[in-house]
């Protein structure tokens, strides 16, 4: 594994995972903090061609992001069970890890995820979709595009890897995809902080078990 930007604070359980859409940096969660602190240990990174991060191959599919993130998660020593919270792209990214390692994850949040349809108008529309991003994250468009364009590029053996992957499991998953806005992270985070403590108060429930029965009265 090469460079990779990150950022790890908070504490405590579950470890909590942000996995930004295409062309997003880690900043682009930043609304969440530091609310999202309090809720347990947290990791935001940055992918292959986003800011701070190694160059991207041409080429990038979800299973090269999802053992990506498996070894960064291995040497940054942030143990599972995770909470994965994927936007846009990340969304699938999220869902292909859950599949794929159900016995690491103990919950999900999705923001906006794409759909498994929009691969060829994302491609179509990638030079723009470059510029908006640019002026969300406040960066030149030449951050990111590397980034975008690797992604856009895997999109395809991505929806294989996910259609190959196993039943999703049977963890907490909150969906969050308001009309009107692609970013709920930094138009309404308090909907995502809502939805993302559901889920973190359901793992956390699972983790004790559960209560333990009051003992019937002995018999006269």
């Amino acid at each position: 594994m090469g460079r990779l930007r990150c950022l790890v604070s908070g504490r405590g359980r579950p470890t909590i995972v942000l996995i930004n859409g295409a062309g997003l940096p880690l900043e682009s969660w930043s609304a969440l903090y530091p609310a999202i602190e309090r809720l347990g240990r947290v990791l935001a990174w940055n992918r292959p061609g986003l800011p701070g991060s190694e160059r991207p191959a041409r080429h990038i599919n979800g299973r090269d992001v999802i053992e990506q993130l498996r070894e960064l998660l291995s040497r940054l020593e942030l143990p599972p069970p995770y909470v994965l919270v994927g936007h846009s792209l990340g969304g699938v990214y999220a869902q292909l890890f859950a599949r794929s390692s159900p016995g690491d994850v103990a919950g999900v949040v999705l923001l906006a995820p794409t759909p498994p349809s929009a691969g060829p108008r994302l491609r179509q529309r990638q030079a723009q979709i470059v510029r908006s991003l640019a002026r969300l994250a406040g960066t030149s468009p030449d951050a990111l595009r590397r980034n975008v364009r690797a992604e856009l590029a895997g999109f395809d053996e991505t929806l294989k890897a996910l259609a190959e992957a196993g039943p999703w499991p049977g963890v907490p998953l909150r969906v969050v995809a308001p009309r009107g806005t692609h970013f709920p992270q930094l138009v309404m985070p308090h909907a995502v902080l809502a939805a993302l403590r559901e889920v973190v108060a359901a793992v956390n429930r699972s983790a004790r078990g559960p209560a333990p029965s009051t003992p019937a009265d002995p018999p006269a």
